[in-house]
């Protein structure tokens, strides 16, 4: 049997306190190797502008952990993150152990 995927689901764009401590429980499943990926949707996107944090993009990057994003404008996502049409996300989502953020 394979083993369940966790997604760490951001849909809100958080507010800045809060995205060190967001970027954490992502690294911390990184270095763990768990099978783990990050749906990024809506205004959530704007974490890889570049004016924001140079962390997120760098995790991106370096390929710590897929990052998957269902924009609906998909010229905006950075190269690395992968674009999903809505089927792709609710299958990724029912398969998963979803942690919303």
């Amino acid at each position: 049997m394979a083993e369940r995927r966790f997604l760490i689901q951001i849909d809100v764009l958080p507010a800045d306190r809060d995205r060190q401590e967001l970027l954490e429980l992502v690294l911390a499943a990184a270095t763990l190797d768990a099978p783990a990926s990050i749906l990024v949707t809506g205004e959530a996107v704007s974490l890889f502008d570049s004016g924001s944090d140079a962390s997120w993009r760098q995790l991106i990057e370096q390929g710590l952990i897929d990052v998957l994003s269902d924009a609906a404008d998909r010229q905006s996502l950075p190269s690395g993150v992968q674009p999903l049409d809505h089927c792709s996300r609710e299958k990724l989502v029912q398969q998963s152990t979803v942690i919303r953020v």
